[in-house]
């Protein structure tokens, strides 16, 4: 499917919350203008020059929202112990399919996935209903199942909703 804008700070929140090298090595922030030709050349630049150019908000907004879910107690620690989009595979035993899964990031130790979704409110009752317009509960049973596969433990699935509005 085509990136959305949600996407696209989907996809830069992640990489600042899970991988914050990626994030400092792979976004420059881009302060032109694209629909001039300096902006072109500047958008142009940073691309061959190998970097994902983003809005100076934007690259702020994700360092924001990084540091608000590395608060929350027990998070930092969690994260630090595991491994971040790791290649998982494993055969389905019923239909024998090859199965594939990539959770954002996994302790191995606790046997917990933890998964980062941006969302616009991150209250139980809204992301709930989130969860059902997405999907998220398939990843997850998806991502368990594979898991379960592998290690012979059922793990915890825990997301880190994160809004896209300070607080955050």
């Amino acid at each position: 499917r085509p990136e959305t804008p949600a996407m696209k700070i989907g996809t830069l929140v992640h990489a600042a919350i899970l991988e914050p090298e990626v994030f400092y090595l792979d976004y420059a922030i881009f302060s032109g203008d694209r629909r001039t030709k300096a902006g072109k050349e500047e958008w142009s630049s940073l691309m061959a020059e190998g970097f994902i150019p983003v809005t100076s908000a934007e690259f702020e907004m994700a360092e924001r929202m990084n540091e608000s879910v590395r608060k929350l107690e027990g998070v930092q620690e969690a994260l630090d112990e595991c491994m971040f989009e790791a290649s998982c595979f494993y055969q389905d035993p019923t239909t024998g399919a090859a199965c594939r899964f990539r959770p954002d990031a996994w302790h191995k130790e606790n046997d917990v996935i933890y998964d980062v979704k941006t969302c616009q409110d991150a209250s139980p009752q809204a992301f709930a209903k989130d969860m059902a317009k997405f999907g998220y509960h398939i990843q997850a049973a998806h991502y368990c199942e594979g898991v379960a596969q592998i290690t012979g433990v059922w793990p915890r699935f825990i997301f880190l909703a994160v809004e896209k509005e300070a607080p955050y």
